[in-house]
């Protein structure tokens, strides 16, 4: 045992050490004091044989008790050292049982090994989630802190990995379900789509041309629809300026607007004449989808003076903002179509349109 060994005495036995220990140095101190000599007017007393005997007797009894006490510290510290040994070998050996609790089941070697049953290997096997919990729960009642605190930690260690474990099994399963919803919303699309495509097998479908002719019809409605309302705001805007004839307006204020209208763009004014260039510049965008729409041949359609008796008859800022609503109104309902027509539907003039349309429409 190394002597700076740390000895755990209890409380008794340092009582009995201190009690000794000062008993052995009082005796000590008396058999180390000189004997004390009476004296009478400066003439000492003789020294008896007695008094030598007695500091004799005390010396030897003081280096008695020293022996005596310097024995029982060495057995009392030899049966403390011998303790501590005992207890840490306990504790080793509690912890090694700990241990063995929780590590895989021995197996059994093969041929000549004790247990070894007809010369078959049998490999170690691991402990059930149910063994290894008794073998914690059942450790963390040891008397032996470290057999204890470590059940705790691998209690604590099992606790956070079953919670990952049904964390991951949860995320499984909802990962199998998202590739089952997956998988249900594809087979439908597949299912439609296979359906479709039946339908269309029994069906003429329409040639290239035809839906190169149906997009373009489209777009060239949807391009009159735009200038339309195009038309329309520029409308407003000269109205509002004074630059096109109204009902409402001053007869001095649409003679002014007649006169203007009918001057080249150079003598107009700035603001309004670039409101009616964009109107005219309107007008000849929707002028042969209008000839189309009334009926007339692609042919009828090219011709320049058709071109030029049709355009006429379209409105423009020449007339007053008035006449122009029943115009737009039947140009959006004959080439456009559908039911949302934002224009006003009174009709106090008529277009070129009803003179070319065929009887019937």
């Amino acid at each position: 045992m190394a002597d700076n060994q740390f000895i755990n005495f209890n409380s008794q036995d340092v009582a009995d050490m201190y009690r000794r220990n000062q008993y052995a140095r009082m005796l000590q101190e008396q058999a180390n004091a000189p004997i004390e000599r009476p004296s009478y007017k400066g003439i000492e007393a003789p020294l008896h044989a007695t008094q030598g005997v007695a500091k004799l007797t005390a010396a030897l009894l003081a280096g008695y008790q020293q022996n005596q006490m310097d024995e029982s510290y060495a057995k009392e510290k030899a049966d403390a050292e011998q303790k501590v040994v005992a207890e840490r070998e306990r504790s080793n050996q509690a912890y090694t049982d700990f241990q063995a609790g929780i590590a895989p089941k021995p197996g059994f070697g093969a041929s000549g090994s004790v247990g070894d049953y007809g010369g078959q290997e049998m490999p170690s096997q691991a402990r059930s989630d149910s063994e290894r919990l008794a073998h914690l729960l059942s450790s963390m009642g040891s008397a032996d802190e470290r057999v204890s605190r470590s059940a705790k930690n691998y209690l604590d260690y099992d606790a956070t990995q079953a919670q990952e474990k049904a964390r991951a099994a949860k995320d499984e399963i909802t990962r199998k379900d998202k590739e089952a919803e997956t998988k249900r919303l594809q087979d439908n699309a597949d299912r439609t789509y296979n359906l479709q495509l039946e339908s269309l097998k029994e069906r003429r479908l329409p040639t290239q041309k035809e839906t190169a002719e149906t997009d373009k019809a489209a777009k060239s409605k949807t391009n009159v629809a735009t200038t339309l309302r195009n038309l329309s705001a520029n409308y407003d805007a000269l109205r509002d300026m004074g630059g096109m004839r109204t009902q409402d307006a001053s007869p001095l204020g649409n003679i002014m607007a007649s006169v203007e209208n009918a001057l080249p763009y150079t003598l107009q004014d700035n603001k309004r004449s670039l409101l009616r260039e964009k109107i005219d510049s309107d007008l000849q965008a929707i002028v042969k989808p209008a000839m189309l729409a009334s009926g007339m041949t692609a042919k009828e359609a090219d011709t320049p003076s058709e071109v030029n008796r049709f355009l006429k008859t379209l409105g423009g800022a020449h007339i007053s903002h008035e006449a122009n609503q029943p115009i737009l109104e039947r140009v959006f309902r004959e080439v456009v179509g559908g039911k949302d027509n934002p224009y006003s539907k009174e009709s106090r003039i008529k277009s070129v349109m009803d003179k070319y349309a065929p009887k019937g429409r």
